[in-house]
């Protein structure tokens, strides 16, 4: 795939950063430069859709390099993201990403009944108000001997996904299960 010029620019204003194929811990550790998400957002603020479709990838053994997922995502920017990327991504578009992959989606709403044999899942949660969401991916993990939830874009390790929701003070969780 061929880069797009402004993630190129980026890519070497920025060279310590990870545009390869490893999980990515936190998207905060980006520098916020517009038009590295879409065609006016960042990726530190608006590039959790992404990040998480990555993070689930990576997860999942299908890797592809998150320099190529920005570039796709920068030149159809109209169809994957809000605002030009300012408001992040279109819920359905990450669907559609994985969906693409041949990955399948199973959606559960009540956090206390979400099985931990899915290879990875994409969480969407609403925290503050109607406007402020975020994605991530996340993971069962073997921690210490036991099994604990690990989610990736802003590192977490919870028991479980309703504790994760008590962690980020959400107000309104969807989990799907990745298989």
């Amino acid at each position: 795939m061929i880069i797009h010029k402004q993630i190129r620019r980026y890519m070497k204003k920025y060279p310590d950063q990870e545009y390869g194929t490893k999980l990515i811990r936190s998207q905060h550790d980006y520098a916020k430069e517009v038009g590295t998400y879409g065609l006016l957002g960042n990726i530190p603020s608006n590039a959790c859709g992404s990040v998480a479709y990555h993070n689930i990838l990576c997860m999942m053994n299908r890797p592809v390099r998150y320099s190529e997922t920005l570039s796709y995502i920068r030149r159809k920017w109209m169809f994957y993201t809000f605002l030009g990327g300012l408001d992040g991504t279109d819920i359905f578009a990450v669907m559609r990403l994985l969906r693409k992959q041949g990955l399948t989606l199973k959606l559960y709403v009540d956090k206390k009944r979400i099985p931990k044999n899915h290879g990875a899942y994409l969480v969407f949660f609403r925290y503050k108000d109607l406007f402020h969401g975020h994605f991530t991916a996340a993971r069962y993990e073997m921690i210490n001997g036991k099994q604990r939830l690990v989610t990736y874009n802003n590192y977490v390790i919870s028991d479980d996904f309703e504790a994760y929701c008590k962690n980020r003070k959400a107000w309104f969780m969807l989990v799907w299960g990745i298989r």
